[in-house]
């Protein structure tokens, strides 16, 4: 029979043995599923990606890929996001929600937007040669002073809002050699039918016709105006016995 003392050795010995297991299985290189969770391998990994890593997710919360839009750096797009430059209809979307009309910009080299030009004369006639009327122009902005000019759901920055029976006229000085425009009615106004004439010292060199008779159709209409001496720009009537219809002259310019 073994002492009182001597058992209780084995005992200590044997919890010491046990403490020594137990130990190296929460501290083990390869933790169970639970033990991976709360501190292990699994969990430093789990951790990179979402606490600022440089794996996947952990860009979302200040790493370099999606982290960086949310902290106020350019985008995908390599544009600054909702805190940086406007969309592309700019801070007032100056197109109106109208799809912008492809024409050069203003300052281009050869182009001379008319609605920048002084006319030599411009009159607005209350109906078919009757007297003028102090009916307003617009030049880049409707007859009714709105912005912008729309044809056919297309905006234009630069041209000429018009009514029936307006008659404007440019002296070119020989200096040009086209003049190029669209034509319609104002997109944004009850009109009906207009025709849209151009004389060239003088001459018709074109007559729309009845081309503009609702507010879907737009011309194209390109002239040669070289070492001529002026322009006129004129809209009358259509065939719907109705004048004060509203009218663009979409993008009118002169090319050297």
């Amino acid at each position: 029979m073994q002492s009182a003392s001597s058992v209780l050795g084995l005992l200590a010995l044997a919890v010491a043995t046990g403490g020594l297991a137990c130990g190296s299985s929460s501290s083990n290189a390869h933790p169970s599923s639970s033990g991976g969770a709360s501190g292990g391998e699994t969990t430093g990994s789990a951790g990179s990606k979402t606490n600022g890593g440089s794996a996947d997710a952990g860009s979302a919360n200040g790493g370099t890929a999606a982290g960086s839009a949310a902290g106020g750096q350019p985008n995908a797009g390599g544009q600054p996001n909702a805190g940086g430059q406007p969309s592309a209809g700019g801070s007032a979307n100056p197109s109106g929600g109208f799809s912008p009309a492809d024409i050069p910009a203003v300052g281009t080299p050869g182009v001379d937007y008319v609605s920048d030009l002084q006319w030599k004369s411009a009159v607005v006639y209350s109906d078919f040669g009757q007297a003028g009327t102090d009916s307003p122009i617009g030049k880049d902005q409707t007859v009714n002073g709105k912005t912008p000019l729309v044809i056919n759901g297309v905006s234009y920055a630069k041209g000429l809002g018009v009514k029936t029976y307006t008659e404007i006229t440019y002296d070119l000085g020989g200096k040009y050699k086209q003049f190029i425009s669209d034509t319609g009615l104002d997109f944004q106004e009850n009109s009906s039918t207009m025709i849209f004439e151009l004389k060239v010292d003088g001459q018709l060199v074109y007559d729309g016709g009845n081309k503009t008779s609702n507010k879907t159709q737009v011309e194209h209409v390109t002239i040669d105006v070289t070492g001529k001496s002026t322009l006129l720009l004129y809209v009358r009537d259509g065939f719907d016995d109705k004048a004060g219809d509203l009218g663009i002259w979409g993008g009118a310019r002169l090319i050297k």
